[in-house]
């Protein structure tokens, strides 16, 4: 896969879940838009005015919801779900592009720590590889290495030991680890403020989002989730720039 496909998959995967961050109000306009049309049925085609038969309290009722917007208190569960979607999507996206990045690597044949790499591999995965092996060398390092994607120190180290060379620490950064610290808790902690958390995140400044931390639960607003996505997008461009420089490779 290129890397511009790679960066294609992030952006549609970040889409989408951005997209189920209004599902509440997508479905509101579908029901209002849907009661509406039988309203205008009911009137002009079978000549009904009797107000007990007719939807116009419903109808009123869900376009005062949809004024006041009064489902988003209930869906605050989904904007902190949708932060464990984004940490997913990123992970699988810069493991992705770390692969790609080592099978090109391989291919140049510049890389000393690459080349002295020592890979125990089965016969049985030799024929099932066949020809393909280069292919699947970024998964075979990372499996060797048990490298992680998980938290930005690992992706750092991964990108610093094969790449050779540094990932600026800026907001964008700072953020992302904010974030997936509160993945953790939000998954194994119901969203619970721990000590473990504060000393994930004591570091992670400037940051772009909750620069200030209460006790408690940690809850994220659409429009933090926005933002923890912008930032996930040009971390993964500026890394990919990065391994693009390195390799002399453009448009991949």
């Amino acid at each position: 896969m290129s890397f511009q496909k790679i960066e294609d998959v992030l952006i549609r995967n970040i889409d989408d879940i951005l997209k189920l961050m209004n599902f509440d109000r997508f479905i509101l306009q579908f029901a209002i838009e849907g009661i509406e049309d039988l309203q205008k049925s009911l009137k002009e085609t079978h000549n009904i005015e009797n107000p007990a038969l007719l939807a116009e309290n419903a109808l009123q009722m869900l376009k005062q919801i949809q004024t006041n917007d009064s489902l988003r208190p209930k869906y605050q569960v989904i904007f902190n779900q949708c932060i464990v979607l984004l940490v997913s999507v990123f992970s699988s996206s810069i493991a992705d592009l770390f692969r790609e990045g080592i099978c090109l690597l391989a291919t140049k044949g510049d890389s000393k720590k690459l080349k002295n790499e020592e890979l125990k591999i089965s016969v049985s995965d030799l024929i099932e590889y066949d020809s393909g092996i280069n292919e699947r060398l970024g998964y075979l390092i990372a499996d060797k290495n048990d490298l992680s994607f998980q938290d930005m120190k690992s992706i750092s180290r991964a990108f610093k030991d094969y790449f050779d060379f540094n990932i600026e620490k800026n907001e964008n950064v700072n953020t992302i680890i904010l974030v997936q610290a509160g993945r953790h808790v939000i998954v194994h902690d119901s969203a619970r403020i721990n000590e473990r958390f504060i000393r994930q995140v004591s570091g992670a400044k400037p940051r772009k989002i909750k620069s200030d931390l209460n006790e408690g639960e940690i809850n994220f607003d659409s429009n933090e989730v926005k933002v923890a996505a912008e930032s996930m997008h040009a971390y993964f461009m500026q890394v990919r720039k990065q391994v693009e420089d390195r390799l002399e490779v453009s448009n991949q």
